[in-house]
């Protein structure tokens, strides 16, 4: 839920500014799926615009799952996944077809969890690109208007996912144009042994972050916590802890929309799903991670160690979005 009442849904949303409503406003978001592109739109360019001004934001990469292994033994959390690009673009509507089609890019699922003595754990699945086409067919560079990269999962050899660099595309001579690249927003590295890598925001934040990873279990049977997200206080965003040891889940990722731009909807941010915590025992699971917050990545899973014990599932990265306003 973002607040001041704009909720993110799979589905197109007409966004209200504070001051009223307004047709010329639209949000496409994707869905968490395996398959590129799983959610297509149209749009048509109001006959009124003089300008059109795009938001895109790519898919995030799904969490790894944890690792487990036998009492004694290190075991070692899932990385978090990775956000994706942000890209906006200005664009004269006379440029532009009459109709557009919109991809607005699925989020990589996160990896399941290893089992001791049985199935390895998973990485995370990477995300899909957002984009705004001219075609209803072809996802080709030269025939996009914008594009933006999706995030990568993350590593079960708790390796945080690597995000992508921004592409200006073909319409950079016709437009105005600024990008965030993914690489601000990769996933934090899971514990090898122990705690798992937070991820924290001190000068930079570039919209949306990766998620952190889940935490390691040592030989001497020694649980931690799963990686937290921090933001510097002139953010003025709430950092999102990890899951709590002994086998505690991460925190969902959130969509929010900061007190000074609550009247401009498309000034979009959120967050990462952070780690899961490890645990150990007999039958002992691992704590899962969290989902990403639009466009942020997912949490890693924590790892376990014990007879039969079982790794956490990663968390799943958030789906990519495309926003358009007409004026």
């Amino acid at each position: 839920m973002l607040a001041y009442g704009w909720e993110i849904t799979n589905m197109l949303v007409r966004a209200s500014r504070a001051t009223g409503e307004s047709d010329n406003y639209f949000l496409f978001t994707g869905q968490k799926a395996s398959t590129a592109f799983a959610t297509k739109y149209t749009w048509e360019v109001p006959r009124t615009a003089k300008m059109v001004y795009m938001v895109a934001i790519g898919g995030a990469g799904g969490g790894a799952g944890g690792t487990a292994a036998a009492l004694s033994n290190n075991s070692g959390g899932g990385g978090g996944g990775a956000g994706g690009a942000v890209i906006a673009r200005l664009i004269p509507a006379f440029m532009l077809p009459s109709v557009l089609h919109v991809h607005a890019g699925s989020g990589g699922l996160g990896g399941t969890g290893g089992v001791q003595g049985g199935s390895a754990a998973s990485a995370g699945s990477n995300g899909f690109l957002s984009m705004v086409t001219c075609s209803p067919s072809s996802v080709n560079e030269v025939d996009c208007i914008i594009m933006a990269a999706a995030g990568n999962g993350g590593s079960v050899a708790q390796t945080g996912g690597t995000g992508a660099a921004a592409s200006p595309g073909p319409f950079a001579g016709f437009s105005l144009f600024s990008s965030i690249s993914g690489t601000l927003a990769a996933g934090g590295n899971g514990g090898a042994t122990g705690t798992a890598a937070g991820i924290t925001y001190t000068s930079t934040f570039g919209g949306v972050s990766g998620g952190t990873g889940g935490a390691g279990v040592n030989s001497s049977n020694q649980t931690r916590n799963g990686g937290a997200i921090n933001f510097a206080t002139s953010f003025s965003c709430p950092s999102v802890l990890g899951g709590i040891a002994s086998g505690g889940r991460g925190n969902n990722g959130y969509d929010f929309i900061s007190a000074f731009f609550r009247d401009m909807p498309w000034q979009l941010f959120s967050c990462g799903g952070t780690g899961g915590a490890s645990n150990s025992g007999a039958a002992a699971v691992g704590g899962a991670g969290a989902h990403g917050g639009t466009g942020s990545g997912g949490g890693g899973g924590g790892a376990s160690n014990g007879a039969s014990s079982v790794g956490g599932a990663g968390g799943d990265g958030g789906v990519g979005a495309v926003i358009l306003y007409a004026f």
